[in-house]
């Protein structure tokens, strides 16, 4: 089962978007991520949040959509919207899932998301964030990639005790190199094969396929 959950963060490729709800299997929408629907035209199958996010003019909208369920929490709670709807998909076994609107201005709202990439690692769902100029995911395993052409490869370790990793088909390869909590030392890589493989061989890295 692969979910999708948009929120209210940076706009997206619209192009991206429809390619991945193909074959998802739920759409949901994280309080103002609602406004991107609308945008769109596109309807989700539910909405969840505090709706503190969202306009007046979406939510009279919404009133009037009989098929959207919403689930509305309080402002005051213990978890992001966002947080919730990833407990909402865990619950209904989603193996996969999809942020959308998951990065911002709110850098605060958006490492939080990035961490939640690991709450999914964790359970073994294949989780990303997907914005107009970002894919980042987590892995502590093999990840073989296709070179595409303008895109820059960061690996950040964030394992306490760092995390060791082998590079094949990079301008910079690694043989089963060491790097340090934090390290920048894979910041800004390329692809230089048709094909690239990336082997976590211990600890668990931060993945971002970018584009200026």
């Amino acid at each position: 089962m692969k979910g999708i959950l948009v929120g209210s963060g940076n706009y997206f490729s619209k192009e991206r978007f429809l390619d991945e709800i193909k074959d998802s299997d739920i759409l949901i929408a994280i309080d103002g991520g609602m406004e991107w629907f609308s945008k769109l035209n596109i309807n989700p199958n539910i909405l969840i949040g505090d709706l503190d996010s969202i306009s007046k003019k979406t939510l009279e909208e919404l009133r009037s959509d009989k098929g959207l369920i919403i689930k509305k929490h309080p402002k005051e709670k213990d978890s992001t919207d966002m947080e919730l709807g990833i407990d909402y998909l865990i619950s209904n076994n989603c193996k996969e899932i999809i942020i959308f609107g998951g990065t911002g201005t709110r850098l605060d709202h958006t490492l939080a998301n990035v961490f939640l990439l690991d709450k999914l690692n964790k359970k073994n769902i294949k989780g990303k964030i997907i914005d107009k100029n970002n894919t980042i995911l987590i892995i502590d395993n093999n990840y073989e990639m296709k070179k595409e052409l303008g895109k820059y490869i960061s690996i950040i370790p964030i394992t306490e005790l760092g995390s060791t990793i082998s590079l094949e088909g990079f301008k910079y390869d690694l043989n089963n190199y060491s790097l340090k909590f934090g390290s920048t030392m894979g910041v800004s890589n390329e692809i230089v094969d048709e094909k690239a493989y990336i082997n976590v061989v211990k600890g668990k890295v931060v993945l971002f396929i970018s584009s200026d």
